[in-house]
């Protein structure tokens, strides 16, 4: 009889995980076992049978509690794998996290259904944009936004170069130096995310693209990583020049010129963000969210702790 267990990270087959991962209709990254080694958290598994459907479970300790948590580097994990869709399967799933931690946050991948939860768990809608791309690029631009064929039309009139082969740390340093200043980001990340582009980029799974001025400096930077015909944006960055001049418009515009007819889905990996959100849509993208779910049975005055 297939179950679903709980195997540590150690006792895991991960030639039958990473198989398992990349049968699903919709593959994402974020579920193979090398990519949740690269970003060097603790994580073990959930395994139904003999890995017909699995799920990561990254997990740290804070004050002597133990909990389920999403990493850096991560959107969307949930279950990939035979029956990912099945809202059972789901309900299995979460009931054997439950019997081993007290604080569970969990995002679920867009295939996998949340109307049937266990007891104490809780359910939000989170915003993700996807943009088909496997048609031709003449078909994309025609659904772009006027707005958005405007900006890439303004970007045009601008000595702007795209490079292909910059370092992450400028794409790091571009964003530090902007968006790192109007909100607070953990140090954590930018060491995760160095190191993530790294192993990507080795591995040919991404590409790092930014956008230099006439004076050959960058206004804007995009990291999309490549898997299994879906590329999600990942990482980007952006100055206030290059605002004004359209560049993020041009140099995603740049990368579906390259990428249409070849690539299957263009992620957008969000956003919550209204403006955004109404950026990405500007390209024609569709919603296709996904649910975060919490469990929170931690002892008081620990139930707060995160």
């Amino acid at each position: 009889m297939n179950q679903v267990r709980y195997i540590s990270a150690g006792d895991l087959d991960v030639d039958k995980w990473d198989a398992c991962v990349h049968s699903d209709p919709e593959p994402l990254i974020y579920n193979t076992s090398w990519y949740l080694d690269t970003l060097g958290d603790d994580w073990d598994g959930l395994v139904f049978g003999d890995y017909l459907a699995v799920m990561p479970v990254v997990h740290g300790k804070k004050w002597r509690q133990t909990y389920v948590y999403r990493p850096f580097g991560v959107q969307q994990q949930g279950i990939s794998g035979q029956g990912a869709d099945d809202a059972q399967l789901v309900y299995s799933f979460l009931e054997v996290l439950t019997s081993k931690y007290r604080y569970c946050e969990v995002y679920l991948n867009h295939t996998n259904p949340s109307e049937r939860l266990p007891k104490h768990w809780s359910d939000s809608e989170k915003v993700n944009l996807v943009l088909p791309i496997s048609g031709s690029y003449e078909n994309l631009y025609e659904n772009f936004s006027k707005n958005t064929k405007r900006n890439i039309k303004k970007a045009k009139k601008h000595k702007f170069t795209v490079f292909e082969h910059d370092p992450p740390d400028v794409l790091i340093r571009l964003f530090q130096e902007n968006q790192g200043k109007k909100y607070k980001v953990d140090d954590d990340f930018f060491r995760v995310m160095r190191h993530l582009m790294h192993v990507l980029l080795h591995k040919r799974r991404a590409v790092l693209w930014t956008l230099h001025d006439e004076r050959n400096s960058p206004v804007a930077g995009i990291f999309v990583v490549e898997y299994k015909g879906r590329a999600t944006l990942l990482f980007s960055a952006m100055d206030d020049y290059g605002r004004e001049h359209g560049a993020m418009a041009h140099l995603i515009n740049e990368y579906l010129v390259m990428a249409s007819g070849h690539v299957i889905l263009f992620d957008f990996e969000g956003s919550n963000e209204p403006g955004l959100e109404r950026f990405y849509k500007g390209f024609g993208a569709v919603h296709r969210n996904y649910s975060f779910l919490k469990y929170n049975r931690l002892p008081l005055p620990f139930r707060w702790f995160k």
